[in-house]
């Protein structure tokens, strides 16, 4: 608990295309900065947050990529802490999957408002940033502050089991009142930056779904394992996941 503390599953550490591990430690209002072997460079103080809770994206240039606190979106900072420009806005907060929802209660319109907390981004080798949306399952890619594509990601099988998610989910709170993405974290494929995968739950008797697109939206592969491992990265022609603290190699079998 020094420098991280469980705290909702987020993603604190990200090695960087610049060769550095950046490691958040939101109690201490900071992102601290290691070496490939471990060494410590610098602490990267950011006591102008209410603890922030993100995943500390950095790129070549040294500029960091923080959930806005402000805003809705993502704003950018250059490596002094300056603000840069916003990425996103509210309108793209506001598209649901299925539908928006509305309440009556002042209350309930606050906690289901537009919000970018489940925001998920990593950056490409050659500086773009894929930006995915739950909310939407939607992806954006940006270059700088140009908006390259967008697009949605539907895939039909996963859209089957959001719908029996939803289903299940109401029965067991016996209420409307909860948040089911169509596919969970992401991470862009380090052999080929070319495509992205998205962690996307179970299928029946299959678990640790696996959904590969392209840089354009279509879909690639579909990868299933025996066990609910939530994979987290691939490099090396191996993907890596993670189940009840341990970490599981997979490489993909022959069809």
């Amino acid at each position: 608990g020094e420098i991280l503390r469980k705290s909702g599953g987020y993603k604190k550490i990200y090695y960087s295309p610049d060769n550095f591990l950046y490691v958040m430690s939101p109690y201490n209002r900071k992102i601290i900065q290691f070496d490939k072997m471990g060494n410590h460079k610098k602490d990267i103080l950011l006591h102008h947050m209410n603890m922030p809770i993100f995943t500390p994206v950095v790129d070549k240039k040294g500029n960091i990529y923080v959930l806005s606190q402000q805003n809705d979106g993502i704003d950018v900072l250059d490596y002094q802490l300056k603000f840069k420009y916003t990425l996103l806005s509210e309108k793209d907060y506001t598209r649901y999957l299925i539908h928006r929802i509305k309440f009556d209660h002042p209350r309930i319109q606050e906690m289901h408002g537009s919000s970018n907390e489940h925001t998920i981004y990593d950056i490409l080798n050659d500086g773009r940033l894929v930006i995915y949306v739950q909310r939407s399952s939607t992806v954006h890619i940006f270059k700088g502050e140009k908006l390259l594509n967008q697009f949605d990601l539907w895939p039909k099988k996963a859209i089957i089991m959001l719908k029996r998610r939803v289903q299940e989910m109401k029965k067991r709170r016996k209420s409307d009142l909860f948040f089911v993405p169509l596919l969970g974290n992401f991470f862009v494929d380090k052999d080929n930056e070319s495509h992205l995968s998205f962690f996307g739950g179970t299928h029946g008797n299959k678990h640790g779904v696996l959904y590969q697109f392209d840089l354009n939206g279509k879909l690639k592969n579909i990868f299933y394992t025996k066990t609910p491992v939530r994979f987290v990265e691939k490099r090396n022609g191996l993907f890596y996941g993670l189940l009840k603290g341990k970490v599981y190699i997979y490489k993909t079998k022959d069809k």
